[in-house]
């Protein structure tokens, strides 16, 4: 993510530079209201990166470029539908009126557009009752494209994009967590090794007083750009939760070891009334050399075999 706010730093800058130097030599032109648009909507998507670094709503932002680059990677498929199904109506649209598809580029950009708003009404259903002759030529092929078109785009390649974002949703929140947290840490390295003077108003000990209401600005300002003094402390508090929790199962695990080893000893006080030695009898696997004594019985799924 830092190189992607550099880039579009640089990008805005020679945008901007590009809209106001002609007004320095007091002329305007055409080209430089489109690098206007160029800076405005750089420097506003740099803002969101650069809000990845607060608490409230940074893990979303994380979220939200990671599922950008799952995007960005199944593009071609994207790219290779619009450009297929954009000539083909090109193709039997072009002489239409409306000159909706009077150009390969318009027709591509309209397949796109498609895929949320489907106009087949002013596009399909009208010109095919309108009783002229110089409106929908291929009116057979033209139904059968949008068929198509229909199930291609809409349906199936949109819930390939919300599957995978769902999908991954679980790995794409841990590592936002931790692509935040990175980001958090770099921003206030970066902070204090260009204003050294923070380093002289950091404290050397911060009392913690967890028990205590602040509504004070200054907490929320800390919460707000992920500084909770308190983290610690209420992470320290989940893990006793958690110890706590897990007493009564150790207590539960003990009771069993007790109650196998006193199964234990009755097997063996069993053993010595039949007048059976320890070493004639084991656990194990059979052999050639033993046979199974089907006259005992345990309960742990293994056989007792006695040698022949």
């Amino acid at each position: 993510m830092r190189d992607i706010s550099l880039y579009l730093e640089l990008g805005t800058y020679c945008s901007a530079l590009y809209f106001a130097f002609p007004f320095l030599l007091g002329y305007s032109t055409h080209t430089q209201w489109e690098a206007a648009s160029i800076a405005i909507f750089m420097s506003w998507f740099n803002f969101l990166v650069l809000c990845q670094r607060f608490q409230m709503f940074g893990l979303y932002i994380v979220m939200y470029m990671e599922i950008m680059k799952t995007l960005l990677q199944i593009l071609f498929i994207f790219l290779v539908l619009i450009i297929a199904f954009g000539l083909a109506f090109f193709i039997l649209q072009s002489k239409e009126k409306y000159q909706a598809n009077s150009t390969p580029l318009l027709s591509m950009y309209r397949m796109l557009i498609l895929l949320f708003e489907i106009e087949y009404v002013q596009t399909i259903i009208v010109p095919y009752f309108d009783s002229k002759s110089d409106t929908m030529h291929f009116p057979q092929v033209n139904f059968v494209f949008m068929t198509v078109f229909l199930l291609f785009m809409p349906v199936l390649l949109v819930n390939l994009m919300i599957g995978l974002a769902v999908g991954d949703i679980q790995s794409v929140l841990r590592y936002a967590h931790q692509q935040k947290l990175r980001t958090q840490v770099n921003f206030h390295t970066k902070l204090e090794r260009k204003l050294p003077f923070l380093m002289q108003l950091t404290p050397e000990m911060l009392t913690l007083r967890p028990n205590e209401v602040d509504n004070s600005m200054r907490t929320w300002f800390m919460y707000l750009i992920g500084l909770d003094p308190l983290h610690e402390y209420k992470k320290d508090s989940s893990s006793s939760s958690y110890s706590d929790r897990m007493i009564p199962i150790l207590k539960s695990v003990l009771d069993l070891r007790q109650e196998v080893q006193q199964l234990n000893m009755n097997t063996k006080q069993i053993m010595r009334k039949l007048g059976v030695a320890n070493d004639d009898y084991y656990t194990g696997e059979q052999t050639d050399e033993m046979i199974a004594d089907p006259s005992l019985d345990f309960t742990n799924n293994q056989m007792l075999w006695k040698k022949m």
